[in-house]
């Protein structure tokens, strides 16, 4: 009864405020309706949304890197873009059940500004992962560097940065950089031991420089009062796909993107941001990211955005959508045929999958070597892989 309720409350709302944008119906001149009438929808409303209301209690893992932004890391932005779908794609079984957060901070670069210890906070902690990866490709690669403030930046991390209050959130911060630990204004150890007894998992991850051998010691002894190993990685390593791979990539991509029906100024922008990140990965990211879509179209979060998921849901009302929202080939089409779009989407969108997937695994490159070098190091992927799963599965 409150569902019912509920929808009748939509259709009053409607007419009254007269907001939103008719999908097949002319505009109507404003109706009159008791104040009384009005009330009674809005308390239904309330109530349809309280009788469907349904407590999210999924994990909650925050997880976010701070990376070392000075000259002598450049580096590192080509290697970040290349492992980032890696590492998303890595732990796509469980985002079904629990929230997987990723957030960005930079620091030591001169323009972050001294009085904020050279420390940025770029994204904070979202589900979001095209915003993130976005936010980072923005950045300028290379910079005239600030001071290495470690210990401040840890204190940034935790204090700065928005975190969940759920309790029981699960909060990790990665630090990539190399370099002298002991600078600044706040001690390393001591900003350390304030963010462990917080809960937060402090994590380091060495990047291998030409002096590596002389900054690694201080890196050891970050780790150690982290309580977590050191990963010793190298920058620019990366998987070597043929042309030919990547080409059949790309179709492959732009094929899955047609089948997109986006709807809403929040599928608009959804759609530009993957049609963005799309552009800035790199070829040795591809087959990644075109997994995570892939995945991220069936997540149940997608209704919010794309037509025929939200066409499968209870609440689907066609009547709501905005005709000039959509994609340019549907703005002109019809109710009926809409809907029987929509329908036959539904029925062959399993086998599209099925297809997408088979022919990407065709082009799947080489797997990531995990093993370490002569010198202990790994590659900055497999690194990345391995502490992103290892933080999600705590």
């Amino acid at each position: 009864m409150p569902n019912l309720f509920g929808r009748l409350s939509r259709v009053f709302i409607f007419a009254v405020e007269h907001r939103l944008s008719i999908f097949f119906l002319p505009r109507y001149p404003m109706l009159r309706i008791p104040k009384l009438v009005l009330l009674f929808c809005l308390l239904s409303l309330s109530a349809d949304k309280a009788f469907s209301a349904n407590p999210d209690n999924r994990k909650i893992t925050e997880i976010v890197f701070c990376i070392d932004m000075s000259g002598s890391t450049s580096g590192v932005f080509e290697s970040f873009k290349k492992a980032y779908w890696k590492m998303i794609s890595s732990v796509q079984g469980q985002m079904s059940t629990q929230h997987v957060c990723v957030g960005l901070v930079g620091y030591s670069r001169e323009s972050f500004k001294q009085d904020s210890n050279f420390v940025k906070v770029f994204v904070h902690p979202t589900e979001n992962y095209e915003e993130v990866f976005l936010e980072f490709c923005k950045i300028k690669t290379y910079m005239p560097g600030g001071s290495q403030h470690l210990g401040a930046l840890v204190d940034a991390a935790v204090n700065r940065v928005t975190w969940s209050k759920r309790k029981g959130a699960q909060r990790v911060i990665i630090v990539i950089g190399n370099g002298d630990v002991n600078i600044g204004p706040v001690k390393l150890k001591a900003a350390i031991r304030s963010a462990k007894r917080k809960g937060f998992v402090i994590q380091p991850v060495f990047l291998k420089s030409n002096i590596y051998k002389k900054e690694i010691k201080d890196w050891e002894s970050f780790a150690a009062m982290s309580g977590e190993s050191l990963y010793f990685v190298n920058m620019l390593d990366s998987t070597v796909i043929d042309n030919k791979k990547v080409d059949d990539l790309r179709v492959a991509n732009s094929d899955f993107n047609q089948k997109i029906i986006y709807y809403g100024k929040t599928g608009r922008k959804t759609f530009d941001e993957i049609n963005n990140s799309d552009l800035q990965t790199p070829a040795d990211g591809l087959y990644e990211r075109l997994k995570y879509k892939m995945f991220e179209l069936k997540n149940e979060n997608a209704h919010d955005w794309e037509l025929v998921e939200y066409y499968n849901t209870s609440e689907f009302e066609l009547i709501n959508i905005a005709r000039e929202t959509l994609p340019v080939q549907y703005t002109t089409v019809v109710a009926d045929s809409m809907i029987q779009i929509l329908k036959l989407s539904t029925t062959s969108k399993k086998t599209d999958y099925s297809n997408f997937q088979t022919e990407i695994e065709k082009i799947k490159p080489p797997p990531i070597d995990f093993a370490p070098a002569d010198d202990k190091s790994m590659r900055f992927d497999a690194a990345l892989q391995l502490i992103f799963r290892n933080a999600v599965n705590r």
